[in-house]
């Protein structure tokens, strides 16, 4: 029995084929920034960075970057192999200008939660943002255990709890859906409404309507 709790291995089971930015997670940060976070440029600390694929995208945003993963260690392209559940994080007080957590959180319990985000407090600077993207589990209960390690769901109202029980005041914190189309049009949200009746049937062919069914909750917060 390992002492990772079984986590260790989903990186390779579940993103194997990803190595690098999508054209999509250019757009996803666009639109973050745009809607939350209007400084570029500093350091940033990606929280569960898997292959590290955000790492170009904060670069080009002016950013220094840090990776963290159970899953990943490459010094190159400075992510460090760190279990977040329950590890101090190796890095100073108030180090970072942003955090960011992409569907992360979802994988810790109530304990490790609480770890992670006062390990993230710690190296935050005063002025600093953390973004938290997980799913929505009003939108995805039928679906969130699927994935084998998924541990803790979240709706807009417990993110925001927890991170003011952790000492974060939020910014932002809403049903999310993960579609361009929609930030640009958001009228077009009833749309997607009609669309998530259909998911049991095209969610496997359709984007559209499978991530109108699967939405996530976005967070931008900072520290109190």
């Amino acid at each position: 029995m390992d002492d990772l709790g079984g986590k260790k291995g989903y990186l390779s089971a579940n993103y194997a084929h990803k190595r690098g930015a999508t054209s999509y997670d250019y757009l996803m940060i666009e639109h973050i920034f745009d809607i939350g976070y209007s400084k570029n440029g500093g350091v940033v600390l990606d929280l569960a960075c898997g292959t590290g694929s955000f790492k170009p995208i904060f670069e080009g945003k002016g950013f220094h970057y840090h990776g963290i993963d159970l899953d990943n260690k490459d010094p190159l392209n400075n992510i460090l192999n760190c279990d977040i559940a329950d590890a101090i994080l190796p890095f100073a007080d108030g180090t970072f200008d942003l955090v960011f957590f992409k569907m992360g959180i979802e994988h810790l319990t109530i304990r490790e939660i609480s770890h992670c985000l006062a390990q993230a407090k710690r190296v935050m600077k005063s002025d600093a943002k953390l973004i938290v993207i997980t799913p929505d589990w009003r939108w995805t209960c039928t679906y969130f255990y699927d994935e084998y390690t998924h541990q803790t769901p979240f709706t807009p109202i417990s993110l925001e709890s927890a991170l003011k029980m952790a000492g974060f005041k939020c910014d932002v914190c809403r049903s999310w859906i993960q579609l361009p189309l929609i930030w640009r049009w958001p009228i077009l949200k009833y749309v997607c409404d009609f669309a998530s009746l259909f998911y049991p049937i095209f969610g496997g062919r359709s984007k559209f309507v499978k991530f109108s069914q699967l939405r996530a909750v976005l967070a931008i917060a900072q520290k109190t």
